[in-house]
This record gives C-alpha cells, sequence and structure tokens, in this order.
C-alpha cells in the first residue's frame, strides 16, 4: 500500500457536500475516500484518453501500410541534416 503523506483541502458549497455524504454512505465508503476513489478513476479515464489512440479497422490497416511504406524523401529534412553540427538523442 502507498504510503499517504500528501494533503489537498478544497472549497466546496452545502449542498455538494450533503450529496457526496449521501453518496458516500450509500457506498459503504467515508468522504474522503469516495472523494479519492472518483477523482482517481476520473483520473486514470482521462490520461489513458490521452494516451491511448483508437482507430477502426480500416485506418488502422491504412496506418500500418504507411509505416510500412518507404519514406519519401524530404529535401529539407537532408539539408538541415547536413547543417546540424551535432544529434542528441534523446531518451
Amino acid at each position: 500500500m502507498k504510503t499517504k503523506d500528501r494533503r489537498r483541502e478544497f472549497r466546496l458549497s452545502a449542498e455538494d457536500e450533503q450529496l457526496i455524504t449521501e453518496a458516500a454512505a450509500l457506498a459503504g465508503v467515508s468522504f474522503t475516500g469516495f472523494v479519492l476513489d472518483e477523482a482517481l478513476a476520473r483520473a486514470r479515464e482521462i490520461v489513458e484518453s490521452h494516451r491511448t489512440i483508437t482507430l477502426p479497422e480500416d485506418a488502422y490497416e491504412r496506418f500500418l501500410e504507411a509505416l510500412d511504406a518507404p519514406p519519401e524523401r524530404n529535401p529539407a529534412l537532408v539539408e538541415l541534416a547536413k547543417r546540424a553540427k551535432r544529434f542528441h538523442r534523446v531518451s
């Protein structure tokens, strides 16, 4: 289990507090547990949606074909490579 050594505070209306309190009670968890569980679930959903690209099958096939195709010559990129003094690998 992760050590919980961070603290956050936020303000909310009385109505919002009452609603969350009721929902937490119905779920059988504490107010903090409810808010944290829901916030983490939503955070994971948002992060995952930005890390993952879902394509329809036909678009996926076109994407793979494009990856397998030889690259087109890019004179501007060739010129840039000639002028570059040094390339650094970024990890």
